[in-house]
């Protein structure tokens, strides 16, 4: 009789975990060497099955585990920084991980999520159009949870508070661009950005033989110091209105649209001259807004426009 009652105990416990409704995101406290825990912050499966990203939060690292291992997003390293970028619709948050020779997205999504939480996340963010971040953070298998990202931001602060917000443009070989609290820094150049600098934004067209293309650029001068910080253009993005559409996103719109206004012109990009080839530093496309958003609250800086005295260029029709 004994057997048979144990068996009904592993039926009845199975059927209670059956019936259980699915939590959205749980933590898992589990034992790490030398009394340090860890948290697992982990989304529910996707509906094709497949696994959702996991975020393995410890004393000293916030952890990405997915089906293909797991990938540092947060240590103490100084060369880390890390950006937030939100759209106007606040439907989408992006955080980007850099540091030198890498570069890694995680995509959240905020539809859905309390004002609090959205407020929490949003935050210091750089405000960009709808449509301008990528697709492939945001896929199912790859994005996490409101919850899991408050999770993030809260051990990011505490582990490596001076990477948040801080701005990080690598290669493999040479750090292209730096900006931490009052200094922007690229190459042997360093520029104070309490002391007085001008600033331009710019697009321009470059054609070499039967290839051109269309890039963007933020101009920085200071004294005998000027650096030319360019990517190319990205595709036209959504002035959409954070409510337009979506009624369940209404609680979302900005209690300040003409500050909402203000951060989203600095996405613009009036037409210039191609800046001289000497003066130009490449950086990732994503992070030339941030750059932007931090010039512009520079306590010396001044935005001018950039020269364009020449004709347009004329494109070619495709053959």
């Amino acid at each position: 009789m004994l057997p048979i009652a144990l068996v009904l105990v592993f039926v009845a416990a199975a059927c209670m975990r059956a019936m259980a409704p699915p939590m959205r995101a749980r933590l898992v406290v589990a034992p790490r060497a030398a009394g340090e825990h860890e948290r697992v912050a982990k989304a529910p499966p996707t509906r094709d099955g497949g696994d959702a990203t996991a975020l393995v939060i410890s004393e000293r690292a916030v952890l990405r585990r997915s089906a293909h291992g797991d990938t540092t997003l947060v240590d103490a390293a100084e060369d880390l920084g890390v950006v937030r970028l939100v759209e106007r619709s606040r439907r989408r948050l992006l955080f980007l991980f850099a540091r030198r020779g890498s570069l890694t997205a995680l995509g959240v999504r905020l539809e859905g999520a309390p004002r609090a939480a959205v407020d929490l996340l949003t935050d210091g963010a750089t405000l960009v159009p709808d449509g301008l971040l990528p697709e492939t953070p945001f896929e199912p298998t790859r994005r996490v949870e409101p919850r899991a990202a408050i999770e993030l931001l809260t051990a990011m602060r505490r582990i490596a508070p001076g990477a948040v917000d801080r701005i990080v443009c690598a290669t493999a070989d040479e750090v292209a661009l730096t900006v931490s609290g009052a200094t922007l820094s690229t190459g042997e150049l360093t520029f104070d950005l309490d002391a007085p600098l001008v600033w331009r934004p710019l697009a321009f067209h470059e054609a070499g033989g039967d290839v051109g293309g269309v890039f963007q650029g933020t101009w920085v001068d200071q004294g005998d110091k000027r650096r030319v910080f360019v990517s190319p253009l990205p595709p036209l993005a959504l002035w959409r209105d954070p409510a337009e559409g979506d009624d369940a996103l209404a609680v979302y719109r900005s209690a300040d649209p003409v500050a909402d206004a203000r951060a989203l012109e600095l996405a613009t990009s009036p037409a210039a001259d191609p800046p001289p080839q000497e003066l130009r530093v490449p950086v990732d496309v994503l992070l030339m807004f941030p750059l932007r958003r931090a010039l512009s609250r520079a306590r010396g800086a001044k935005r001018e426009r950039a020269p364009w005295h020449r004709r347009p260029t004329a494109l070619k029709q495709a053959r």
